[in-house]
């Protein structure tokens, strides 16, 4: 008996598997011939437009009176791990708070090499308009950080300017049917916060997850020697 109930399992998880290989092989036959609908994935990542761009970081509480998050990754691979060097992670995380209209939050970075992880320990940090991302007593926190600007205060984007970018790649997921598109585009104000020259073609990358907030948005940015990362969310 305990045979049979084994053999059985064994069978539908093997066609579960097969079941995830062909929707997987659907997919990407649909991106590969183009068979994807560029125009709707456009006008659902439309909705950024209510924050790219937002010049001042505090009218974010304009658009979110209930406060907001802001998680950003700045990551250095111009030694990288794989050459022996190491990779180095500047990590921000921010928090608008509704009541105070306070932007707090911490900095951490980390170093990673093929072996080895190194975090280093947390620093309460705030946000103000006119000294940037800065300890709370004031003071800058690193040369790196005090560089730091938002993606979100200088990027415009909508469903016309995305229209306009070359795609590189379109993945659906068959689960989740979250949508992630990368495209390849030029702008001299994103490539200086990437430390590259303005003529460099950049990769952009968009995940648009089905609604599960008042506003969520994902977006990653890479170069030659470094990448970024941003996500705002709105309580």
């Amino acid at each position: 008996m305990k045979k049979s109930k084994s053999i059985i399992l064994l069978v539908i998880f093997s066609i579960l598997i097969l079941i995830g290989g062909l929707i997987v092989t659907r997919v990407i036959q649909q991106v590969t011939s183009g068979g994807f609908d560029r125009a709707k994935i456009e006008k659902q990542l439309d909705y950024m437009s209510e924050v790219y761009p937002t010049p001042k970081v505090s009218d974010l509480f304009k658009k979110f009176p209930k406060g907001f998050e802001i998680k950003y990754v700045l990551s250095d691979h111009s030694k990288a791990a794989y050459t022996g060097g190491k990779d180095i992670d500047h990590f921000i995380i921010l928090t608008g708070k509704s009541e105070t209209k306070e932007i707090q939050g911490v900095y951490y970075q980390e170093e990673r090499k093929v072996d080895d992880e190194v975090r280093t320990e947390e620093i309460s940090i705030r946000y103000t308009e006119d000294g940037g991302i800065v300890k709370l007593d004031g003071t800058p926190v690193n040369e790196k950080v005090s560089q730091i600007k938002f993606l979100f205060t200088n990027l415009t984007l909508n469903k016309e300017i995305l229209s306009t970018f070359k795609i590189r790649s379109y993945f659906k997921n068959p689960v989740s049917g979250d949508d992630e598109i990368t495209y390849i585009f030029k702008d001299s104000w994103v490539s200086k916060q990437l430390s590259a020259s303005k003529e460099t073609e950049l990769d952009i990358n968009f995940t648009y997850l089905q609604p599960s907030s008042p506003y969520l948005s994902m977006i990653s940015l890479s170069s030659g020697d470094e990448s970024l990362f941003e996500i705002i969310d709105a309580k």
